[in-house]
């Protein structure tokens, strides 16, 4: 049998079916799941990690996040499954289990809704080391529903790749932003809490000033940023996986 790889196994988190929820406040926006049915990681590969709309809301690609800092690990998920199959319990609490019966504790468990997030899809998960001490695994979950308390994806097991891994995921609320033609930029962290401009620092009390990205013509609000300086194309890249 043919392993999948990290991109199709995410792809199947972001486009698996969660059923609908006692929670769900209603149909009008839909559910991810719904959004994302029939996509596939060749589809993803295709839109932007990164972007930023009218309103001043910075979206990181949750496939491209993923992709870049996690790498599937078949053998530890094969483990999972096989104890999720048999448990009783949902995927969060079967997670903790599952490390419990193997006597492995926990690095720290999170959802990134709980903080400040760009991500756009909320994940879930609990990280943990096995095997050489370096080590750190991952049980991550998508949310592919409406409300956030339930509606998340069979959990799967994951290699964390990416630098500081034991603090997966401490960037999902940072951006770059820059023009394509002259200097102006920034790297936006912790959900825009600090603005870093282009030779390292810190500019506190101050925002990006969304009517000049976003400039007025005729009463009409453009819908991609241009730079304030010289008006050329801005472009957001997220943040850079070691």
């Amino acid at each position: 049998m043919q392993t999948m790889t990290t991109s199709d196994v995410i792809a199947s988190m972001l486009t698996e079916n969660t059923g609908r929820h006692f929670l769900d406040s209603g149909d009008a926006y839909g559910r991810h799941w719904q959004r994302n049915a029939g996509m596939t990681a060749d589809d993803w590969d295709a839109i932007p990690a990164a972007s930023l709309d009218k309103w001043g809301c910075f979206n990181l690609s949750t496939y491209h996040y993923l992709k870049e800092r996690l790498e599937f690990a078949p053998d530890l998920d094969a483990m999972f499954q096989e104890f999720y199959a048999a448990s009783e319990d949902s995927g969060y609490a079967a997670s903790a289990e599952w490390l419990a019966s193997l006597g492995i504790e926990e690095l720290h468990s999170f959802n990134s809704y709980n903080g400040e997030d760009f991500l756009s899809q909320v994940i879930q998960g609990t990280t943990f080391r096995y095997g050489d001490y370096s080590d750190v695994y991952v049980i991550l979950q998508t949310h592919n529903g409406a409300d956030v308390r339930g509606g998340y994806s069979t959990p799967r097991v994951f290699a964390v790749t990416c630098d500081m891994a034991e603090y997966f995921p401490y960037d999902n609320a940072d951006a770059e932003i820059g023009c394509t033609n002259c200097e102006w930029g920034y790297t936006v962290r912790c959900g825009g809490a600090e603005l870093i401009d282009r030779d390292g620092y810190f500019i506190s009390g101050r925002e990006l000033d969304l009517d000049s990205l976003f400039p007025t013509v005729e009463d009409v609000r453009a819908t991609e940023p241009v730079c304030p300086e010289c008006a050329s194309r801005v472009v957001v890249t997220a943040p850079y996986a070691p």
